[in-house]
């Protein structure tokens, strides 16, 4: 059947729909743009990627590739470069505790330079770390035996009541002989110590102390974000008047 009629002196004629050909050119034209447009893109990831810009390259990828992706330039990066984008990624990645072989195997991999993992100041953190240690986690009792831990008990439980869906949490403590801690980091003002948590034993302290805790940790950051606005304050009032 035709798409479209007309009479022509009492005959009924058929003609093609102009409407039809017009969307049929339109999509013809808008593929080929899209291909042109394809063909033309440089992918920025790659660019980084060739320019050997592996910070760049790796925060351009999706988080959670990008583990993946260091393991694929772990060989192309300088011991420096290794052990300080080690440290990013380890800032940056959410629950470790998916894969925590491969964690240890590169904390605890044969490079030169591994100082650079940590700041000046993290190193004087890991100095003044008693041997051993009491530190602090709060996790889903799953991922008790994590390798990311603190030595302020406030702190493990924020993270506690954080991951508290259906009471499934835990705040825990453990004595930790130096020799078993891998790094400390403190970016975050959060205390952290990363360990090999293998052998380690834990306690699983009372549950009261999670929601006590977490609560003090709110109100110490909640302190410290009205001092930094102050102080921002301060600085940047007289400038601008």
């Amino acid at each position: 059947r035709c798409s479209s009629t007309r009479r022509s002196k009492g005959r009924r004629s058929c003609v093609p729909s102009t409407t039809a050909i017009g969307i049929a050119e339109v999509q013809a034209l808008v593929f080929q743009e899209v291909l042109k447009q394809e063909a033309a893109l440089v992918d920025p990831a790659r660019e980084r990627y060739d320019a050997g810009d592996w910070k760049g390259y790796l925060w351009l990828v999706p988080r959670r590739m990008r583990l993946d992706r260091f393991l694929q330039i772990a060989d192309k990066v300088t011991d420096t470069e290794f052990w300080k984008l080690l440290a990013a990624l380890w800032r940056d990645t959410e629950g470790p505790s998916r894969c925590q072989g491969l964690w240890l195997a590169l904390f605890t991999a044969h490079r030169p330079e591994r100082p650079c993992l940590m700041t000046t100041e993290e190193h004087g953190r890991l100095a003044a770390l008693p041997d051993p240690a009491t530190l602090y986690r709060g996790a889903a009792r799953m991922n008790a035996r994590g390798m990311s831990w603190t030595t302020r008990e406030d702190d493990a439980a924020w993270f506690a009541n954080r991951f508290d869906f259906d009471r499934d949490s835990c705040l825990v403590s453990a004595v930790v002989p130096k020799r078993r801690v891998l790094a400390c980091f403190d970016e975050r003002g959060e205390s952290e110590v990363v360990i090999d948590p293998r052998w380690i034993r834990y306690e699983v302290l009372d549950r009261a102390r999670i929601a006590v805790g977490a609560r003090r940790t709110i109100a110490r950051r909640e302190r410290q974000e009205r001092a930094s606005a102050r102080g921002r304050h301060r600085i940047g009032g007289p400038a601008q008047r």
